[in-house]
């Protein structure tokens, strides 16, 4: 549960054939994330962008969507891609400390936008696929744990018990 910071990450990915890959194919990323505290309230905003250069991503490796915090209310994976956006806003309360057990009890909500694409030059606002996130979770000393439930368009949900951190 991050409470204050930035956190920015750039990867990439480059498969050649001429040091033992299947394929020929690149792939990049880059995800940020900004959390603002105020006593017991966070504010949350990221934003993450995959793309493949224009070279061809075999299926298995595809860029995904769908899953806890990712389009919630999709299935995990259930959009895949050479190209990737989504956005993310999202609010969480400590709503109560642990003790012992833990850093604390939150509730919260996030809203999110994001699509995926074959090719760059197909990027269009008006694909844009929308979701909502409401959760519980617990701070543990192991790890956090989260109960939540996901909307998308059309009435589409998922219920989701996570186990881990979302924001890495």
């Amino acid at each position: 549960f991050p409470r204050r910071g930035t956190f920015v990450e750039l990867e990439g990915f480059f498969s050649r054939e001429h040091v033992g890959a299947d394929s020929d194919y690149d792939k990049v990323w880059l995800r940020a994330l900004k959390a603002f505290t105020g006593k017991r309230n966070t504010v949350i905003t990221g934003l993450e962008y995959g793309s493949d250069l224009g070279s061809d991503i075999p299926f298995f490796d595809e860029f995904e969507l769908g899953g806890f915090l990712n389009l919630s209310g999709l299935t995990r994976g259930e959009l895949q891609g050479d190209v990737k956006g989504l956005a993310t806003l999202g609010y969480y309360r400590q709503v109560s400390e642990m003790g012992s057990l833990g850093r604390g009890f939150y509730t919260g909500a996030f809203v999110q936008a994001g699509a995926v694409w074959t090719d760059v030059e197909e990027i269009e606002l008006g694909d844009l696929a929308y979701s909502g996130t409401i959760f519980a979770g617990l701070d543990t000393m192991l790890a956090p744990v989260y109960v939540g439930w996901g909307l998308a368009e059309g009435g589409r949900d998922e219920f989701y018990l996570f186990i881990g951190r979302p924001f890495r």
